[in-house]
């Protein structure tokens, strides 16, 4: 993955087909998963946030199909366990 701004994108070739390691080519990709975070080439992290936001609407409503059989206690719980820990992982990275 090449890293940087549009203007920096832009001054590459438009040929370029990647780099050369040990005499392997190697593609340049928009963007890649790390830890569980997307990171795109501008970084931005737009892709990152739009996933973390499906997974944790698909989440809430998973957990709508169960909260009659919780207690309230036991809903906290499931909510903070697992919805708030999707929307917290990772951040610090969106700080800066």
């Amino acid at each position: 993955m090449l890293i940087g701004t549009k203007q920096q994108h832009a001054k590459l070739s438009a040929n370029t087909t990647g780099l050369k390691f040990c005499s392997s080519n190697i593609k340049p990709v928009n963007q890649v998963r790390n830890l569980g975070v997307i990171f795109d080439s501008e970084l931005s992290l737009k892709n990152h946030v739009t996933k973390t936001s499906q997974i944790s609407f698909m989440l809430i409503r998973h957990f709508r199909q169960i909260r009659d059989h919780l207690d309230k206690n036991s809903a906290k719980l499931f909510a903070n366990a697992v919805i708030s820990s999707k929307l917290d992982y990772c951040n610090s990275l969106f700080s800066t």
